[in-house]
Protein backbone atom coordinates (compact mmCIF):
# COMPACT_ATOMS: atom_id res chain seq x y z
CA UNK A 1 0.00 0.00 0.00
CA UNK A 2 2.75 2.68 0.86
CA UNK A 3 4.81 1.56 -2.15
CA UNK A 4 1.92 2.47 -4.43
CA UNK A 5 1.48 5.77 -2.80
CA UNK A 6 5.22 6.62 -2.93
CA UNK A 7 4.81 5.53 -6.63
CA UNK A 8 2.09 8.05 -7.21
CA UNK A 9 3.36 10.92 -4.87
CA UNK A 10 6.36 10.45 -7.65
CA UNK A 11 4.61 10.78 -10.60
CA UNK A 12 3.21 14.33 -9.38
CA UNK A 13 6.68 15.52 -7.90
CA UNK A 14 9.03 15.08 -10.86
CA UNK A 15 7.37 17.09 -13.29
CA UNK A 16 6.88 19.69 -11.34
CA UNK A 17 11.47 19.24 -10.77
CA UNK A 18 11.91 19.26 -13.86
CA UNK A 19 10.05 22.99 -14.86
CA UNK A 20 12.31 25.63 -15.90
CA UNK A 21 12.90 28.37 -13.49
CA UNK A 22 11.61 31.42 -14.05
CA UNK A 23 13.85 34.78 -12.72
CA UNK A 24 12.41 35.98 -9.92
CA UNK A 25 13.79 39.45 -11.12
CA UNK A 26 10.92 38.73 -14.44
CA UNK A 27 8.28 38.58 -12.06
CA UNK A 28 9.26 41.57 -10.51
CA UNK A 29 9.55 43.63 -13.25
CA UNK A 30 6.59 42.79 -14.92
CA UNK A 31 4.40 43.00 -11.63
CA UNK A 32 5.94 46.61 -11.25
CA UNK A 33 5.27 47.52 -14.31
CA UNK A 34 1.55 46.57 -14.15
CA UNK A 35 1.49 48.60 -11.17
CA UNK A 36 2.86 51.94 -12.90
CA UNK A 37 0.04 51.21 -15.49
CA UNK A 38 -2.37 51.20 -13.01
CA UNK A 39 -1.15 54.41 -11.10
CA UNK A 40 -0.68 56.25 -14.29
CA UNK A 41 -4.20 55.35 -15.48
CA UNK A 42 -5.43 57.16 -11.90
CA UNK A 43 -3.53 60.00 -12.85
CA UNK A 44 -0.81 59.34 -9.85
CA UNK A 45 2.07 59.95 -11.92
CA UNK A 46 4.55 60.38 -9.18
CA UNK A 47 3.96 56.56 -8.13
CA UNK A 48 3.63 55.45 -11.06
CA UNK A 49 7.26 56.70 -11.90
CA UNK A 50 8.58 54.65 -8.80
CA UNK A 51 6.71 51.99 -10.38
CA UNK A 52 8.01 52.16 -13.62
CA UNK A 53 11.48 52.86 -12.28
CA UNK A 54 11.73 49.33 -10.24
CA UNK A 55 10.47 47.59 -13.43
CA UNK A 56 13.52 49.44 -15.28
CA UNK A 57 16.09 48.54 -12.29
CA UNK A 58 14.93 44.91 -12.11
CA UNK A 59 15.16 44.62 -15.68
CA UNK A 60 17.61 48.01 -17.57
CA UNK A 61 17.78 46.06 -20.75
CA UNK A 62 14.11 46.44 -21.63
CA UNK A 63 13.52 49.33 -23.38
CA UNK A 64 9.44 49.25 -22.61
CA UNK A 65 10.25 49.74 -19.33
CA UNK A 66 13.17 52.37 -20.00
CA UNK A 67 10.92 54.74 -22.00
CA UNK A 68 7.83 54.08 -19.14
CA UNK A 69 10.26 55.76 -16.56
CA UNK A 70 11.35 58.35 -18.60
CA UNK A 71 8.03 59.39 -19.64
CA UNK A 72 6.13 59.22 -16.06
CA UNK A 73 9.68 61.08 -14.85
CA UNK A 74 8.56 64.08 -16.90
CA UNK A 75 5.05 63.79 -16.50
CA UNK A 76 5.46 63.71 -12.34
CA UNK A 77 7.66 66.89 -12.13
CA UNK A 78 5.29 68.74 -14.51
CA UNK A 79 2.77 68.28 -12.22
CA UNK A 80 4.79 69.45 -9.16
CA UNK A 81 5.32 72.21 -11.21
CA UNK A 82 1.96 73.14 -12.19
CA UNK A 83 0.82 72.97 -8.63
CA UNK A 84 3.90 75.30 -7.68
CA UNK A 85 2.40 77.71 -10.24
CA UNK A 86 -0.97 77.14 -8.62
CA UNK A 87 0.60 78.09 -5.01
CA UNK A 88 2.26 81.00 -6.28
CA UNK A 89 -0.48 82.33 -8.03
CA UNK A 90 -2.66 82.19 -4.66
CA UNK A 91 0.41 83.71 -2.73
CA UNK A 92 1.38 80.97 -1.32
CA UNK A 93 5.07 81.51 -2.16
CA UNK A 94 6.94 78.85 0.83
CA UNK A 95 4.70 75.47 -0.21
CA UNK A 96 5.15 76.76 -4.17
CA UNK A 97 8.79 76.91 -3.94
CA UNK A 98 8.59 73.43 -2.12
CA UNK A 99 6.53 71.73 -5.15
CA UNK A 100 9.21 73.29 -7.43
CA UNK A 101 12.06 71.53 -5.59
CA UNK A 102 10.46 68.49 -5.42
CA UNK A 103 10.09 68.37 -9.34
CA UNK A 104 13.49 69.36 -9.28
CA UNK A 105 14.09 66.09 -7.19
CA UNK A 106 12.23 63.48 -9.66
CA UNK A 107 13.07 65.68 -13.00
CA UNK A 108 17.05 67.14 -12.32
CA UNK A 109 16.82 68.07 -16.30
CA UNK A 110 13.75 70.14 -16.03
CA UNK A 111 14.58 73.83 -16.79
CA UNK A 112 11.38 74.83 -16.42
CA UNK A 113 10.87 73.57 -12.66
CA UNK A 114 14.44 75.07 -12.22
CA UNK A 115 13.57 78.47 -13.60
CA UNK A 116 10.02 78.62 -11.60
CA UNK A 117 11.84 77.42 -8.31
CA UNK A 118 14.61 80.38 -9.07
CA UNK A 119 11.72 82.78 -9.59
CA UNK A 120 9.96 81.84 -6.44
CA UNK A 121 13.32 82.44 -4.52
CA UNK A 122 13.57 85.41 -5.57
CA UNK A 123 10.16 86.38 -4.66
CA UNK A 124 10.51 85.10 -1.16
CA UNK A 125 13.85 86.48 -1.07
CA UNK A 126 12.24 90.38 -2.28
CA UNK A 127 9.05 89.74 0.24
CA UNK A 128 11.22 89.48 3.17
CA UNK A 129 13.41 92.26 2.62
CA UNK A 130 11.10 95.21 1.38
CA UNK A 131 14.44 97.66 0.84
CA UNK A 132 15.66 95.02 -1.58
CA UNK A 133 12.65 96.13 -4.07
CA UNK A 134 14.32 99.61 -4.39
CA UNK A 135 17.50 97.39 -5.55
CA UNK A 136 18.13 95.96 -9.20
CA UNK A 137 17.03 92.90 -9.72
CA UNK A 138 20.05 90.34 -10.11
CA UNK A 139 20.25 88.61 -13.30
CA UNK A 140 17.48 85.44 -13.94
CA UNK A 141 18.82 82.26 -14.47
CA UNK A 142 17.70 82.15 -17.93
CA UNK A 143 19.95 85.69 -18.81
CA UNK A 144 23.35 83.90 -17.13
CA UNK A 145 22.66 80.83 -18.87
CA UNK A 146 22.71 82.84 -22.38
CA UNK A 147 25.59 85.07 -21.12
CA UNK A 148 27.38 81.97 -20.42
CA UNK A 149 26.54 80.48 -23.20
CA UNK A 150 27.73 83.59 -25.23
CA UNK A 151 31.12 83.24 -23.77
CA UNK A 152 31.97 79.39 -23.96
CA UNK A 153 31.88 77.29 -26.89
CA UNK A 154 29.08 75.53 -27.27
CA UNK A 155 29.32 71.12 -27.12
CA UNK A 156 26.47 69.42 -29.13
CA UNK A 157 25.58 66.27 -27.28
CA UNK A 158 24.52 63.52 -29.46
CA UNK A 159 21.02 63.41 -30.26
CA UNK A 160 19.00 60.42 -29.17
CA UNK A 161 17.72 57.85 -31.08
CA UNK A 162 15.18 56.64 -28.67
CA UNK A 163 11.67 56.12 -29.56
CA UNK A 164 9.42 58.90 -28.32
CA UNK A 165 5.61 58.29 -27.24
CA UNK A 166 3.78 60.59 -26.30
CA UNK A 167 0.04 61.31 -26.06
CA UNK A 168 -0.75 64.66 -24.01
CA UNK A 169 -2.50 68.07 -23.54
CA UNK A 170 0.29 70.22 -21.35
CA UNK A 171 1.75 73.54 -21.32
CA UNK A 172 3.55 73.97 -24.49
CA UNK A 173 6.27 74.95 -22.72
CA UNK A 174 6.40 71.32 -20.69
CA UNK A 175 5.55 69.45 -23.71
CA UNK A 176 8.73 71.12 -25.97
CA UNK A 177 11.03 70.77 -23.06
CA UNK A 178 9.59 66.74 -22.39
CA UNK A 179 10.62 66.40 -26.44
CA UNK A 180 13.69 68.18 -25.81
CA UNK A 181 14.60 66.14 -22.60
CA UNK A 182 13.94 62.61 -24.42
CA UNK A 183 16.11 64.24 -27.35
CA UNK A 184 19.25 65.35 -25.30
CA UNK A 185 18.51 68.88 -25.91
CA UNK A 186 17.94 71.56 -24.14
CA UNK A 187 15.16 74.11 -24.55
CA UNK A 188 15.51 77.56 -23.62
CA UNK A 189 12.31 80.27 -23.61
CA UNK A 190 12.37 83.89 -24.11
CA UNK A 191 10.64 86.05 -21.24
CA UNK A 192 8.54 87.16 -23.61
CA UNK A 193 6.99 83.53 -24.82
CA UNK A 194 3.63 83.27 -24.26
CA UNK A 195 2.95 79.90 -23.26
CA UNK A 196 -0.77 78.05 -24.03
CA UNK A 197 -1.66 74.68 -23.96
CA UNK A 198 -1.20 72.31 -26.77
CA UNK A 199 -2.74 68.66 -27.13
CA UNK A 200 0.43 66.67 -28.83
CA UNK A 201 -0.04 63.08 -29.92
CA UNK A 202 3.08 60.89 -30.91
CA UNK A 203 3.82 57.43 -31.82
CA UNK A 204 6.80 56.28 -32.94
CA UNK A 205 7.97 52.79 -33.04
CA UNK A 206 11.20 51.32 -32.40
CA UNK A 207 13.31 50.44 -35.98
CA UNK A 208 16.47 48.55 -35.78
CA UNK A 209 19.25 48.49 -38.44
CA UNK A 210 20.85 45.03 -39.85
Amino acid sequence: MLCRLFAALALYVLPLAVLPAVPAYADNATAAYKRGQDLEARQDYEGAFVAYEQAWHEKPKDLRYRTAAMRLRFLAGAAHVRRGQQLRDAGQNEEALKEFEKATTIDPGSFVASQEAQRTRMLIESGRNAAANAAPAPPSFIDRKLERASSEPIELAPISTQPITLKMTEDSKLVFEMVGNLAGINVLFDADYPAHHLHCRRHARQTERS
